[in-house]
């Protein structure tokens, strides 16, 4: 592992402050300070933007093959390792260094996260349709997939129990699940009140709305809950209580029709709340655009220095991260956007800064991406075999 140093840094967001000017000396993996020091790898940063790496608390990168599609391809082993590779180096691209991934073929997502270098957390997304013996199945294949991703001995790697949402989940398939995440120490990750209908569904078959009725089968502690877009007031007040996380992906629940996220209203009551992409089938993989798109969704009530920091800081600190920001002793988990690029022009206040993150910034700006202190993408990745060996799949089978 290199040292890096990143000498003069025309603008830095730390995640909690604007710094000017600064140098940032990275030494095995962690940001040593700001300052100056011996390095083995020097970066120009008089023309750059330096932030925390983005974090993607939900999407599926083995559906990246179906991008453009209405629906999504049938996988097998190797084409859901080629699918998740180039999800994963879309995300990379776009400045993304932590991914949240609860889909299909795990394992081979996990491979695909440890050949890039990319941060991540891995599920086996499970539903049973009320059937016992094929709760047993899902159970089954989370628990090897969780054995598989403990024998990579990747510490940037782990598992994650995720399930579909209470219209698919029988209770006694819910309730191991929780015992699952408990005994492995991992979160549990799952759709809850998306829309209005999933919250009719649930209310007519459990006689309570869907976040009521996982408080009673002890899930709420600690849940990623994804969407939250209908929950209640009293919902919200458990929310708070119990730490858990709502997760909007605004792209994907737009083109789903979801209700739009009252995020301004969950922050203010103290719910965590922070931003994924979604399906790549429904979204893309720029985590930049979902954060103009959440602060677009709030109109007035947007506030892009807390929208920076749902897609920094905040994820970190529920996942247990030491990454998420820029400061002494923090992981160097960071990304350098170039600011000759005039839709970040002009720029000469720490508001504009902010504003620009938000508002403006695009894949296209980002240059650099460090992870762990590895420098993992230097200007841009390269030609793609997998995209490569796909369309020339594609061609046989979407042709046909």
């Amino acid at each position: 592992m290199a040292n890096i140093l990143i000498k003069n840094a025309r603008w830095i967001f730390t995640a909690d402050r604007v710094l000017r000017n600064k140098d940032i000396l990275i030494e095995n993996g962690v940001v040593s300070e700001f300052g100056s020091g011996e390095a083995d790898r020097v970066i120009n940063g008089e023309d750059k933007i330096v932030m925390p790496g983005l974090i993607n608390c939900n999407t599926q990168t083995s559906l990246s093959s179906s991008k453009g599609l209405s629906e999504p391809e049938r996988l097998n082993p190797k084409t859901a390792f080629h699918s998740a590779m180039i999800g994963i180096q879309d995300a990379i691209s776009s400045g993304t260094t932590t991914i949240i991934d609860s889909g299909s073929y795990p394992e081979q997502v996990a491979k695909a996260m440890r050949k890039l270098g990319v941060r991540g957390f891995v599920g086996q997304l499970m539903s049973d349709g009320f059937d016992p013996i094929k709760k047993e199945a899902q159970l089954r294949r989370t628990k090897e997939n969780l054995k598989f991703i403990e024998r990579l001995s990747n510490p940037k790697i782990t598992g994650l129990v995720a399930l579909e949402s209470l219209t698919d989940c029988s209770d006694t398939l819910v309730i191991a699940a929780r015992e699952l995440a408990t005994r492995k120490q991992t979160r549990i990750s799952m759709p809850v009140s998306k829309n209005k209908s999933e919250v009719e569904l649930v209310r007519n078959d459990r006689g309570e709305t869907p976040l009521m009725y996982l408080k009673k089968l002890e899930v709420t502690k600690g849940l990623m809950a994804l969407g939250g877009n209908s929950l209640t007031g009293r919902e919200i007040s458990i929310a708070n209580r119990h730490k858990t996380t709502i997760v909007h992906c605004p792209i994907a629940e737009l083109r789903n029709g979801s209700e739009n996220a009252q995020t301004h209203k969950l922050m203010e009551k103290g719910v965590n709340v922070c931003i994924g992409t979604g399906s790549p089938i429904k979204s893309n993989a720029d985590m930049f655009e979902s954060m103009r798109i959440t602060a677009l969704l709030q109109k007035e009530h947007a506030n892009p220095f807390e929208i920076l920091r749902m897609a920094t800081i905040r994820p970190a600190q529920m996942l247990g991260l030491d990454s998420g920001r820029i400061e002494p002793g923090s992981w160097a988990d960071l990304i350098l956007l170039d600011l000759t690029e005039p839709n970040l022009r002009p720029l000469t206040t720490s508001e504009q800064l902010i504003n620009h993150l938000v508002y403006s910034a695009n894949r296209k700006n980002v240059t650099r991406v460090i992870i762990d202190g590895d420098l993992v993408m230097q200007d841009k990745l390269e030609p793609d075999v997998h995209a490569r060996f796909l369309e020339g799949r594609g061609r046989l089978v979407w042709g046909s």
